[in-house]
């Protein structure tokens, strides 16, 4: 008998919302057959980036929809502009809704549905795919998002925040990525349920990650070590959040083993980590007293309050990085900015006052 993971995560009411549009996506694995799968968005502002949010354990898509529509929203990626997707894991019989990650109920294809919705997303005529697709994850779906960072050659798939969860041992050992096989034996342990990803590997190419995990976790621990989410897997274990910073800073380009800290804008109680000194792709974040649902404690106000201004992070992140200014036309007899048929315009001035100097001295002379 399989026994499943069970990352309990209480998120409060599963949100439902029937007004906003949907897109459809068919798929077929052990579990269903031509299941329909919808996906709900909401565009905000004039849309622009995308977005795509997963839920906890037991949630919906929906539960991500509040926040963001928050009264108290102090800011929102991209000025306001951005398109937000909000898909929903499968709902085994029985179970509740979960990604398909380590061992948890739904064994459904959920690394390709995200890359479906990807593109179901890029086609929508207020989205603008061109700066990169951004995934924010929270808990199992933070779970599902080191999934797709290790498995998912999708270029578009750029900016990654993972919320409340460290990668673990059938992810990463023995200094390699695994990878989730299609198929394997329940009976098994865990870590067998997983192969090396090391053609092709990881992509890391024009990608970049944020994770955040608060001290007040019960379930992921910060430094690496056992978890009562693994109770019916005790072979496998968490990272840790300084070992899982390390190991994507080093597959995303940065050397050693140094790790640097920093007091950080998003609030008193957050503390950020990286390895490299200046323009990280990676760098990760600890919060003072923050439990495992810290982005729907509205006691602590660690989305928007000031323990942790979380929702600025990620506005912040998601929001891209302005064009910069384009070089203006060169004006007529120029070749480019600053030059003078091919000549620097400082020379040029140089040459003409020296000309003129020769002329004033010449006039003293003939005098």
């Amino acid at each position: 008998m399989h026994k499943v993971l069970l990352l309990s995560f209480c998120l409060g009411v599963v949100g439902t919302d029937d007004a906003l549009p949907k897109f459809v996506i068919n798929q077929t694995w052990g579990q269903e057959t031509n299941y329909q799968r919808e996906v709900p968005y909401k565009v905000y502002g004039t849309g622009g980036p995308i977005i795509i949010a997963l839920h906890g354990m037991g949630g919906s898509g929906l539960d991500w929809h509040p926040l963001f529509d928050n009264a108290n929203a102090t800011a929102l990626p991209n000025g306001g502009n951005f398109v937000l997707v909000m898909p929903t894991g499968y709902i085994a019989p029985g179970k509740k809704a979960s990604w398909n990650v380590i061992a948890e109920p739904s064994t459904a294809p959920d690394v390709q549905f995200v890359e479906t919705i990807a593109d179901q997303a890029a086609a929508l005529a207020d989205a603008d795919a061109s700066v990169g697709i951004g995934l924010i994850g929270n808990s199992n779906g933070c779970g599902l998002v080191q999934r797709i960072l290790i498995e998912s050659e999708k270029p578009e798939l750029k900016r990654f925040v993972c919320v409340s969860t460290v990668l673990a041992t059938a992810q990463y050992r023995t200094d390699k990525f695994y990878s989730k096989k299609a198929s394997y034996n329940d009976s098994a342990p865990a870590p067998d349920w997983f192969e090396p990803k090391t053609q092709p590997v990881p992509l890391a190419s024009g990608r970049s990650l944020r994770i955040v995990v608060g001290t007040a976790d019960d379930k992921i621990p910060l430094a690496a070590g056992p978890s009562k989410i693994f109770k019916w897997h005790p072979d496998v274990e968490f990272l840790g959040l300084n070992g899982t910073g390390l190991i994507w800073s080093k597959h995303f380009g940065c050397t050693g083993d140094e790790i640097s800290v920093s007091t950080s804008s998003y609030g008193s109680a957050v503390t950020m980590f990286q390895s490299c000194s200046s323009g990280p792709t990676v760098a990760w974040f600890k919060i003072d007293g923050a439990p495992h649902d810290m982005l729907w404690d509205n006691d602590l106000g660690f989305w928007v309050g000031p323990n942790a201004n979380l929702q600025q992070m990620v506005a912040d992140f998601f929001t891209p990085e302005p064009e910069p200014e384009p070089e203006p036309e060169p004006a007529e007899g120029e070749t480019s900015k600053g030059y003078v048929g091919g000549i620097s315009s400082a020379i040029l001035n140089t040459l003409v006052l020296c000309v003129m100097s020769a002329g004033s001295a010449l006039r003293r002379t003939s005098s």
